[in-house]
């Protein structure tokens, strides 16, 4: 590998380290360090990055979305003539008996693969269309929660020197 790359990927690996102090070392490298190490250090970084694995939530947010998706595709199509309404926010409230499992399932399956940022993105904005659609069509929970958002926090008197 030609000293001018070898550079490249030492500074891609600086700049991820910056910008992200919480990721892990696999290895120190540098530039003297071989083509191999440089390029597994830089997948060690992408991989942490595209898991999530640092903060369990990240599989609770998929198994609850999940099950909201599955809820709502209820509406469109349900030839077994299943009942689902409030299956997402039941597995919302009841997170804390799939979070063991869901966190194995993460470790089993993210060890040697991990979502890119194109893909992070896409799901990001996917979730953010789908909450902005709930809300312009109507959906009673996302008035409610958008309602909830919205009282104003009354501070009892005193509170400020605290």
């Amino acid at each position: 590998m030609p000293a001018e790359e070898k550079s490249r990927f030492v500074d891609h690996i600086v700049a991820y380290r910056e910008k992200f102090p919480w990721l892990k070392k696999r290895n120190t490298v540098s530039a003297k360090s071989t083509e191999a190490e440089l390029r597994d250090e830089l997948h060690y970084i992408e991989s942490q990055l595209g898991s999530k694995n640092q903060d369990s939530s990240f599989g609770l947010t998929v198994f609850t979305s999940a099950m909201t998706g599955l809820e709502m595709s209820t509406a469109v199509w349900n030839p077994m003539g299943l009942q689902l309404n409030g299956l997402g926010q039941i597995a919302r409230d009841n997170s804390d008996q799939f979070k063991d499992v869901v966190d194995e399932l993460l470790v089993k399956y993210t060890t040697g693969m991990y979502m890119g940022p194109e893909t992070r993105l896409i799901m990001s904005v996917g979730a953010l269309v789908m909450t902005v659609h709930a809300a312009n069509t109507g959906d009673p929970r996302v008035k409610t929660a958008l309602e909830k958002m919205n009282v104003a926090v009354q501070v009892p008197p005193g509170a400020e020197d605290l």
